[in-house]
């Protein structure tokens, strides 16, 4: 009989331990959600500002590679920004290490590149929309087609 409580004593002391262990990382994951919520409340401003300089036009997926009409080509629009984080200039190409590459030999502002984003689109149709978009939208400093303070190439 002695040994009959010795083992029940034993299986509730580990259920027990298991029910506080769950609780306490129930616990800490609310506590960190709750953070991360009051968090957001402070700086909705800085991050909705941020969603609006990053993202592409409404309508647009990010990463995609397939579309309604197939297999396509996949096409990246790109991104480079300074050490401050300003857009300095937008692309598009179907060849990132090619394209880089070429702007890194011939570009005279090249030396101010810091950061390099790129987005993957289905079709050149689509890439092209969204880099035009950005463009008008964000006028970075070193787009000369489409940015409205110097006339387009050709």
């Amino acid at each position: 009989m002695d040994i009959l409580w010795h083992v029940l004593y034993r299986i509730g002391y580990i259920v027990v331990t298991i029910t506080c262990g769950i609780a306490g990382l129930i616990f800490g994951v609310a506590l960190l959600v709750g953070a991360f919520w009051c968090l957001s409340f402070i700086f909705r401003d800085y991050i909705a500002a941020f969603r609006r300089w990053t993202s592409p036009p409404e309508g647009y997926e990010r990463h995609v590679i397939w579309s309604s009409g197939g297999v396509s080509e996949p096409t990246h629009v790109y991104h480079f920004y300074d050490r401050q984080g300003r857009l300095l200039y937008v692309g598009i190409t179907n060849d990132l290490k090619r394209r880089w590459a070429q702007h890194e030999a011939d570009k005279p502002w090249w030396h101010l590149v810091a950061r390099k984003e790129s987005v993957q689109y289905p079709t050149r149709e689509e890439a092209e929309r969204v880099e035009e978009h950005q463009i008008r939208t964000h006028r970075p400093m070193f787009n000369r087609a489409m940015n409205g303070w110097l006339s387009p190439r050709g």
